[in-house]
Order: structure tokens, then sequence, then C-alpha cells
């Protein structure tokens, strides 16, 4: 990959920079919408609560009839169990509040992740070492002219990575060119592919 971005050269690494950019955003706010739409859910173990609250307030009625005569004992034991049942759906509404957080936050992390983590596992390691490397030929420029090794040196790289159409248009016989010394003009080419020429 470090020879590839070497290869399509500074505009084309940023290029590939903006798409993988554009790329990483994309997942991240497609996983921050999935989550915030899971969250969403949270509305049906409200009105589950709610309902729950409304048969417990049904079940106290029924409980204060329990001292009637005739139908009292009934309605109490009725009154009960509907209050049970109400306490119930309230634990499970709350249960579910708490799971329905932990999904939207667990699958708007794992939307996020999974398309991301192999593009930047496979672009960033490569990325760097490419950054150090235009970092490193940026610094030895500044201090300044390149020598005839480092001429050479950069001669020898654009022969190997710059396009044929590029080369041909420097020189008739670049591989020739290399050989008998004649770098300058190899140099500044693969200096203005890096982005580096002055």
């Amino acid at each position: 990959m470090t020879t590839l971005l070497g290869a399509i050269g500074h505009r084309g690494v940023r290029l590939l920079d903006g798409f993988v950019l554009f790329w990483v955003l994309l997942w991240i706010v497609l996983g921050l919408l999935t989550g915030h739409e899971v969250q969403q859910l949270t509305s049906v173990s409200d009105s589950a609560q709610a309902s729950a609250r409304a048969a417990d307030s049904a079940g106290q009625a029924l409980q204060s009839l329990r001292d009637l005569p005739l139908v009292g004992g009934d309605a109490g034991e009725l009154g009960d169990q509907v209050r049970d049942a109400a306490q119930a759906v309230l634990a499970n509404a709350a249960d579910s509040r708490v799971t329905i957080h932990r999904l939207g936050v667990l699958l708007g992390i794992s939307i996020a992740l999974i398309p991301l983590t192999p593009v930047l596992w496979l672009y960033l390691p490569p990325r760097l070492v490419y950054r150090a490397d235009v970092a490193a030929l940026r610094a030895r420029l500044a201090s300044g002219p390149p020598d005839d090794a480092l001429t050479a040196y950069l001669a020898r790289r654009a022969v190997d990575r710059l396009p044929y159409r590029q080369l041909s248009a420097l020189t008739e016989d670049p591989v020739g060119d290399l050989r008998a010394g004649r770098h300058a003009a190899l140099a500044r080419a693969e200096l203005g592919h890096l982005g580096l020429a002055s």
C-alpha cells in the first residue's frame, strides 16, 4: 500500500484521504443515527409503564372496596392481583428501557466500527509511513539543495513510480538517463509528484 501511495503521488493521496475521510464520517453518522433510532424504542417501555401505573391505580381502587359487604373480599383479591401484575409490568418496562439503551449504543458502535476497521487498518499504517517519508524529504530539502546522492535517489524513485507517459514527456530514455547520471529532470519530476516541488 505504501508503494501504491507513492505511485499515485501527492494529488492521488489527497484524493484518497478525502475518500477515506468521507467513508469514516459516513459510517459514524450512520452509527449515530441507528443508535438514536433504536433509542426511540424506549417510547414502547414508557407506554407500558404508563399503562402499568394506571392498572396499579385501578388495583388500589379495587383494594379499597375490600371492606364492602358481599363483593368486597372478591374485589380486594382482584385488586391485589391487578397491582401485582402492574408491578411486574413496571419492572419489565424499566428493564426493557435499560436494554434498549444498551442495544442502541452497541448497535450504533457496531454499525460504525465494522466497515471502518478494515479500511483504517489497511489505510492508516501505510499512510503514516508515506507521510513520514514525505516529511523527511521536506525537512532534508529545507536544509539546503539536494546533494548528488539524494538527487540520484529521487531519480530512481521517479523511474520506479511515475507513469510512463509522464516519464516519456521528460526524456526519451529514462533508464538510460538514470544509468548515465542525468538525474536532475527525473528528481524534479519526483519532487513534483510528491508535492515538494518549489
